[in-house]
C-alpha cells in the first residue's frame, strides 16, 4: 500500500495551522476509463489548468469512505463500489499553511446520478 510524504520546497515553511483529512478516488468508469476532474484556477498557487482525482474533505463525524462516496456523487455524479484502498499521501502546502492527509481508493462506477456540486474552475 502506498504511504508517501510530500514536502513543499517551493515556499518557505513558517507554520502549519491546520490538517485536512481528504478522501480521493481513482474512479474507473463502466468501460474501465479513469474519470478525472479538469481544474482551471488562478489563485495563490498561480494560473494553471490540470487534471486531478475527485474527492474532498472529510466532515466532522464522517467516515473516510462515507466522504468518498459523497464527494464522488457531488463532483462526478456517480455511485461507486470500493475495490481497494491504494494508500495515503501526506502533503504540505506552506503557502496556505496546511497539511493534507489524502486517502486514495480505487473505485468502480456502479450507477450514474447527476453532478450536485461544481467548485469554481472544476469540470
Amino acid at each position: 500500500m502506498l504511504n508517501l510524504k510530500l514536502y513543499d520546497n517551493e515556499f518557505e515553511k513558517s507554520y502549519i495551522d491546520h490538517k485536512r483529512i481528504i478522501a480521493r478516488g481513482v474512479v474507473l468508469s463502466e468501460d474501465n476509463k479513469i474519470m478525472m476532474l479538469k481544474i482551471k484556477r488562478n489563485d495563490e498557487f498561480g494560473n494553471a489548468t490540470y487534471l486531478e482525482t475527485s474527492g474532498g474533505g472529510v466532515e466532522e463525524g464522517e467516515e473516510i469512505t462515507e466522504a468518498l462516496a459523497r464527494e464522488l456523487d457531488e463532483e462526478l455524479g456517480v455511485k461507486v463500489e470500493i475495490i481497494t484502498k491504494l494508500g495515503v499521501v501526506d502533503d504540505y502546502y506552506n503557502i496556505i499553511h496546511r497539511n493534507n492527509i489524502n486517502h486514495y481508493y480505487l473505485v468502480k462506477v456502479i450507477k450514474r446520478t447527476k453532478i450536485h456540486h461544481v467548485s469554481d474552475g472544476d469540470n
